[in-house]
């Protein structure tokens, strides 16, 4: 192999390895076979005698030293902290996280239980007028009774759509905020992820 190929091949190596100053290192080598060839040694001994493999791994091997001896920056050293800590820490947060999962599908079991009931109790008092107004059709029911027990359906059916729908709004503000939160998470974890 030739001087120039050698080079060619070289540059190409390096630039797929990612290796800084390339054109140092060829500038190197360029030198190297030209004085080995001013001693009297043939271009193509010289280039057998060099492999590129092994010129590529040392000087991969000497970046990443480079990078490690390198001040640590002040991210980095905040990310080895909160991890260690997360990992020392992870016997209690486990616990406590499943303790507060637990207790959010609790919130939202009970809250659709209570639409529940609530809707129970808005189907109830239609129920009961139907029953009421049936009742006044065939007689048994006075007509004051019948405007007494009308009175109170009304008032459970507006109870219990004002609770409904004080129900629903507090689930979904609570939806609301906790997407939020999560979302606001998500983009800050991006946007760190991007400037590292």
């Amino acid at each position: 192999m030739k001087k120039v190929s050698f080079l060619k091949k070289l540059r190409t190596e390096l630039e797929i390895s990612k290796v800084n100053e390339i054109d140092e290192v060829i500038n190197y080598y360029d030198e190297l076979i030209e004085d080995e060839k001013e001693s009297g040694k043939s271009e193509e001994d010289i280039v057998k005698g060099l492999d590129i493999n092994k010129i590529v791994l040392e000087l991969r091997q000497e970046k990443f030293l480079e990078a490690a001896k390198m001040k640590p920056s002040i991210s980095n050293n905040l990310k080895v902290i909160i991890v260690t800590l997360l990992v020392i820490s992870s016997p209690f947060l486990i616990p406590l996280v499943i303790i507060l999962l637990t207790f959010i599908f609790v919130a939202i079991i009970l809250g659709a239980c209570l639409l529940l009931v609530l809707g129970c109790l808005v189907f109830a008092g239609a129920a009961w007028i139907i029953g009421l107004f049936i009742g006044l059709i065939i007689g048994e029911v006075s007509f004051l009774s019948f405007v007494l027990i009308l009175g109170i359906s009304f008032v459970s059916i507006g109870i219990g759509l004002i609770l409904f729908k004080l129900t629903l709004k507090a689930l979904f503000h609570i939806t609301r905020s906790l997407a939020n939160k999560v979302i606001s998470k998500s983009k800050k974890r991006k946007v760190v992820n991007q400037n590292d």
